[in-house]
């Protein structure tokens, strides 16, 4: 097969922050994009990583942030979802648990370039 038809992995995320810019929410991407909209998320998530202006807290809240950064302490995990979504027994969707990590993440590597300098 040739893959004709298939999109290289970064397009699709070219795609789904091309739809973000437009002022569609992440529920429209999904609808027009046919996928599953915490898919959606996961290209958000993964954009704003990437440096792109995603606004992470149109999507998650303070509180749920909070809860997250304190499972992420008692678990001492920062990539896997399961075990934080279990940790939380079920308390933020995944896409919720994806979003945290992505602004958990990005905050330690501020906080260290602080340190640094």
């Amino acid at each position: 097969k040739s893959g004709e038809g298939r999109q290289k992995k970064g397009d699709t995320y070219k795609e789904t922050l091309g739809l973000y810019k437009q002022g569609l929410t992440p529920e429209k991407i999904a609808e027009k994009r046919n996928m599953n909209v915490t898919t959606v998320y996961s290209h958000l998530a993964y954009l704003y990583e990437k440096g792109e202006n995603i606004n992470i807290m149109a999507f998650i809240s303070v509180a749920d942030v909070t809860m997250l950064k304190e499972a992420v302490n008692k678990t001492g995990e920062r990539d896997k979802l399961k075990p934080l979504f279990d940790a939380l027994n079920g308390a933020l969707d995944y896409h919720k648990i994806r979003l945290g990590l992505a602004m958990l993440k990005k905050i330690e590597v501020a906080n260290e370039v602080d340190r640094v300098s």
